[in-house]
């Protein structure tokens, strides 16, 4: 997840919000958000989430994103108890839409669940590119160490083919 593009986040402080008598999957809390977005921008989307304990098995949870007639998959989670898990994804708006909605929805109908900390943020692209290019040039780096530690390996210790024809 773009972290880096957050600043210093507040961490959670014990509110939530309890989503309960859901009869559908979809049920859930919504919000419109048309007008806090703007073209061409990468958004990160974090929330964490709990299942109640009236739960049957594993429940998938997922932030939906509804821009005009279609939806976007903001990041699920697949929750097995009652701890809390983040959910991390991200979406981009490529073209101006009327009506930008965001859902948080998935458990069985019947299943009661908790919303924390749902944040939807544009990601810094410099800092994200500075972020990467620095775990590329770890791995760059890890990749050139093996290179030259298989060349020292065979200059030292060259293979020996026999021919036995």
């Amino acid at each position: 997840m773009a972290k880096e593009s957050l600043g210093n986040p507040e961490p959670l402080n014990g509110n939530y919000i309890l989503v309960t008598n859901r009869s559908q999957t979809w049920m859930g809390p919504a919000q419109v958000i048309t007008d806090s977005l703007k073209l061409q921008v990468t958004y990160q989307v974090s929330a964490w989430v709990r299942i109640g304990s009236d739960k049957s098995g594993p429940q998938n949870i997922n932030v939906a994103v509804g821009v005009d007639s279609q939806w976007v998959n903001g990041g699920q989670v697949e929750a097995i108890d009652d701890r809390w898990y983040e959910i991390g994804g991200s979406f981009r708006i490529e073209k101006l839409p009327s009506r930008v909605i965001v859902y948080v929805q998935g458990p069985s109908p019947g299943v009661d669940f908790m919303v924390a900390g749902l944040q939807i943020f544009p990601v810094d692209r410099i800092t994200r590119f500075k972020h990467l290019k620095k775990h590329t040039n770890k791995v760059t780096s890890f990749m050139l160490n093996i290179e030259y530690l298989f060349i020292y390996l065979f200059l030292n210790n060259p293979l020996i083919v026999e021919n036995n024809g």
